[in-house]
């Protein structure tokens, strides 16, 4: 039982070092820098911060918290879509950062 309540501790400290790196990242982007496809193709910022809201989804119900989002709503951010094709779909960069809270 101690070894399970440890591996959550460290699971805690890494979301909150990776929310921490995030933050430091996206902060001053703008909505419409936000939606800029590298080369045309590459990820934009406004995916790659869907997804990783998208992903922590699963490991904040690990550690027994509520979803940030309905996933099937979001579900434009989930791994093997095609951003460029559900783009119309995305929510704006601030509501995004809206979602990333804090573990």
């Amino acid at each position: 039982m101690e070894k399970q309540s440890n591996d959550i501790e460290i699971l805690k400290f890494l979301i909150f070092s990776n929310y921490k790196v995030i933050s430091m990242n996206f902060n001053d982007i703008s909505n419409d820098e936000a939606m800029i496809f590298p080369n045309g193709e590459a990820n934009c910022m406004n995916w790659i911060l869907g997804h990783l809201i998208y992903i922590r989804n699963a490991f904040l119900n690990i550690l027994g918290e509520e979803s940030v989002w309905d996933n099937e709503k979001f579900s434009c951010y989930n791994r093997g879509e095609i951003p460029l094709n559900r783009k119309d779909e995305f929510v704006s960069f601030e509501e995004l950062k809206s979602y990333l809270v804090t573990p």
